[in-house]
């Protein structure tokens, strides 16, 4: 198995494990009957990093400045992005951290770069925090800085022909990247609505639910304006006549003993 040396975090979730959690995604949204593409690995550079902020309070009379409040913490800066990020921070232990990659049979591993230096990362890492705790960038030290790459497993998933999406699971702890997969949930189609209203009104029951709710949506949808007062109604009685109709094919009538 090749290997990639770079200290990165491991690979502790499996190609046959993130396949059937991305199926079960899928599944959940509605789009079971698509498959699951080959992945992709790509890692990601970030350097993490411990941090020292503390505010000021100035007397009025001595003008003398002292600390008010200090905090400490750990954060990482995705070396791609440019953006802060705690979630890695709080995955990477340097007891952990791998020397090389091993990389899995027949799957791309795609190394991306980082944008800046340590000595640079260290200066955007200081602003940021900076923004973050509300202080002055020179009430913030940054320090014990290293690289780390983390493993993402990537998907690009086609929906339909204009719909193609990415997904990008954790390699490390298996968490989909953010706070949700972001697989949209597809509703049922036209079809499959009319499919499923024309199995409800087979029996009586159903036939008579369907039309006190319908009923009720068309009498908020069609309200009566000046020019035709009673449009709404109308309406609705075309309706009414055109689903009667339609039903007559699929509703067992009482017959007379």
């Amino acid at each position: 198995m090749p290997k990639l040396e770079l200290p990165c975090l491991p690979l502790k979730v499996k190609a046959d494990e993130v396949k059937e959690l991305v199926q079960e995604e899928l599944d959940e949204n509605n789009w079971g009957e698509i498959e699951v593409p080959t992945p992709e690995i790509d890692l990601i550079p970030y350097y993490v990093f411990s941090f020292d902020s503390y505010s000021e309070v100035e007397e009025e009379k001595s003008k003398i400045r002292n600390v008010e409040e200090s905090s400490q913490g750990t954060s990482s800066l995705n070396a791609v992005k440019n953006s802060l990020d705690d979630v890695i921070a709080e995955m990477v232990n340097p007891d952990g951290i791998q020397t090389s990659f091993d990389e899995p049979s027949k799957v791309k591993v795609n190394v991306k770069n980082p944008r800046f230096t340590l000595e640079e990362a260290k200066g955007v890492a200081q602003i940021k925090i900076a923004a973050q705790e509300k202080v002055p960038k020179s009430n913030v030290h940054i320090h014990g800085m290293r690289l780390v790459y983390v493993p993402f497993w990537v998907y690009k998933i086609e929906l339909d022909e204009d719909n193609e999406i990415k997904l990008r699971i954790n390699g490390f702890s298996g968490e989909f990247e953010g706070e949700e997969s972001g697989i949209p949930y597809q509703g049922s189609t036209a079809t499959e609505l009319a499919k499923e209203t024309l199995s409800d009104l087979r029996s009586a029951e159903g036939w008579s639910t369907f039309l006190t709710n319908w009923g009720k949506d068309l009498v908020l949808l069609f309200q009566p304006s000046k020019d035709h007062p009673n449009r709404w109604m109308m309406i609705l009685v075309l309706l009414l006549i055109a689903l009667f109709l339609l039903a007559l094919g699929f509703v067992k009538l009482p017959t007379p003993q």
